[in-house]
């Protein structure tokens, strides 16, 4: 699917990529389904990777 999901900054045109580890480094999975609210301000994603959330268990 995808290797990574990113935002569109409106107020500063800047794309960011938003499926990236703590360290800012590209996440070890893809980034499926991304969607955003109508607000724009929550997006989520679903990835199989294991380094996005620190702490994270559950594979």
């Amino acid at each position: 699917m995808n290797d990574i999901a990113a935002v569109h900054e409106g107020r500063t045109g800047t794309i960011r990529r938003i499926n990236v580890t703590d360290d800012g480094a590209q996440s070890a999975g893809e980034a499926d389904y991304p969607a955003a609210d109508a607000s724009g301000r929550t997006v989520v994603f679903i990835s199989a990777a294991g380094d996005l959330a620190p702490g994270d268990a559950n594979g």
